[in-house]
């Protein structure tokens, strides 16, 4: 067991017996099921105190054939899977932090002649016959260990990033440590080494244009988490829990914490801020004095193509349209305000949602980071005018929010007095149009006068007599009716479907069509 090769489990067996511990070794079955796949390189991104390192810990634990970490996992949702057993502790695992080799002050030697040099002192320790004294490429000695002993390795880098964020000015260091990056992961020999690739940072991989770097990567980040989403990060229902657990305002620990939009319908929590403020009783903000602070402040100081105004525009509750297509994802790149507000979605300050394309301040904590940023940036009489503006929008909300309150009362009062109903449902496309009440969970009611030609499964609001004729399908007089959501004939039960056409209501009707 080394430092860097086969390092052992104790980095996540600390995580594990940590006084607050979320389970998220599922991911381990996503990671066994693309060993040896073209999908076996991973690159997961996500804001600092996301948990990435904690992941990074758990697969090398998993993994890592020098250790025995059965006992580990025995407890853990992973040890229900199938594959459990299959792959635990079956392979060398090289597991490096890229911060540990960063050396301020020491240039004569580059950040990747340290990483070389390391990994390949620990290699001759272990395979010495395979790894000769003139060999000093990482890439070559692991050729060397695979043609020799058919060994597959999987590779951890945590901090994946740190070069482009720490050494942003220097295109040198990058230039290097990036072919450092292609020569690991790109090259032929590499299909035959690599038995699974994770990297693990802040930033998605570095752009040159519109291709990426290690174009042979799929990578799950900020913008667009997909089957990774759950994984990094806490979701709401382990929140949930968690406040249930520790006696804790759930609401308002949503309020501070919550607002990363990563997939439709799943939102993540910052789990560093959740876990102090269980284990400190406090709602706070836990982000202060960070690296990405400075940057934060350094950018916004800009007022790169009008990034002040949208800064504004966000700190008074409004969201804004980017494209974020073009952000070269690094430090310095930025041709518009887009790309720096792109970075600051990486960077954990803002949320993005794909379906709009607009951003976002997300929650409370982050808010108060961008307060401390703008005040130290000398925003101060901006911010007291946009106070200001922000009042006299709110007291117009206010009246807005009165008179339509009077207006539904009213409204309220009619339909009360009167048989008039509101009702909702899925619509059927037939000779007499129905629709499903209640969203489909309802029968069908065939409508006389108000229907009209949509398509089947689209969501409808009606507006009928409250009278229903008792048939199947029942009937109602409807007079108004209004598509709220297009769908098609999935969102009908086929049992519904079948016993209309059996009955003969389908024949005739614009069913097929929809399908």
């Amino acid at each position: 067991m080394g430092i860097f090769l086969n390092p052992g489990n104790e980095g996540f067996e600390s995580a594990v017996k940590s006084q607050i511990y979320v389970d998220k070794t599922q991911m381990l079955a996503y990671t066994n099921s693309v060993l040896d796949s073209e999908q076996r390189y991973l690159c997961v991104s996500r804001p600092r105190r996301f948990g990435k390192s904690i992941t990074a810990e758990m697969l090398t634990a998993y993994y890592g054939r020098g250790c025995d970490s059965l006992e580990l996992f025995r407890n853990c949702r992973i040890a229900s899977d199938s594959r459990f057993k299959e792959h635990l502790n079956r392979y060398d695992v090289i597991h490096i932090d890229i911060n540990s080799f960063r050396r301020a002050g020491e240039p004569e030697e580059s950040i990747v002649s340290r990483i070389q040099g390391a990994l390949l002192g620990e290699l001759r320790e272990c395979y010495r016959e395979c790894v000769p004294g003139d060999v000093v490429s990482l890439r070559e000695a692991l050729a060397g260990i695979n043609n020799a002993k058919g060994t597959r390795f999987v590779v951890v880098i945590d901090e994946w990033d740190a070069v482009f964020r720490e050494e942003k000015e220097d295109d040198g260091v990058q230039t290097e440590y990036i072919d450092f990056l292609r020569g690991l992961f790109k090259d032929a020999p590499s299909k035959k080494f690599i038995k699974l690739a994770y990297l693990t940072g802040i930033l998605p991989i570095k752009k040159y244009g519109t291709e990426s770097a290690l174009n042979n990567f799929d990578e799950f980040t900020m913008l667009e988490a997909d089957v990774l989403a759950e994984y990094v990060g806490f979701t709401e229902a382990e929140v949930r829990e968690l406040c249930e657990k520790h006696g804790m305002d759930f609401e308002r620990t949503a309020q501070w914490y919550d607002g990363y939009v990563v997939e439709k319908g799943l939102h993540v929590y910052n789990p560093k801020s959740v876990v102090d403020s269980i284990r400190r009783k406090r709602i706070g903000n836990y982000w202060t004095n960070t690296e990405t602070y400075e940057s934060l402040k350094s950018y916004i100081s800009m007022n790169f193509d009008g990034l002040r105004d949208a800064v504004a525009r966000m700190l008074a509750g409004d969201s804004c349209r980017i494209n974020p297509a073009k952000f070269q994802n690094d430090m310095t790149s930025f041709k518009s305000r887009d790309d720096i507000l792109t970075l600051l979605i990486h960077l954990g300050y803002l949320t993005y949602d794909r379906d709009t394309a607009s951003v976002w301040i997300p929650n409370e904590e982050v808010n108060g980071e961008f307060v401390n940023a703008i005040e130290d940036a000398g925003w101060k009489l901006r911010m007291k005018r946009d106070r200001k503006r922000k009042r006299r929008v709110y007291m117009r909300k206010r009246i807005v929010i009165v008179l339509l309150a009077a207006v539904c009362i009213l409204v309220a009062g009619l339909f009360v007095l009167s048989p008039f109903r509101f009702g909702t449902g899925i619509y059927i496309a037939a000779d007499s149009p129905m629709i499903l009440l209640d969203n489909g969970s309802g029968e069908p009611v065939v409508m006389h006068a108000g229907s009209r030609d949509y398509q089947t499964g689209d969501k409808v609001l009606i507006l009928h007599n409250g009278t229903m004729m008792l048939s199947y399908p029942a009937q109602m007089s409807v007079y108004l009716c209004v598509r709220l959501k297009k769908g098609d004939a999935r969102d009908v039960p086929q049992s519904v479907l079948d016993s209309l056409e059996e009955m003969g209501w389908l024949s005739g009707g614009e069913l097929g069509q929809n399908q």
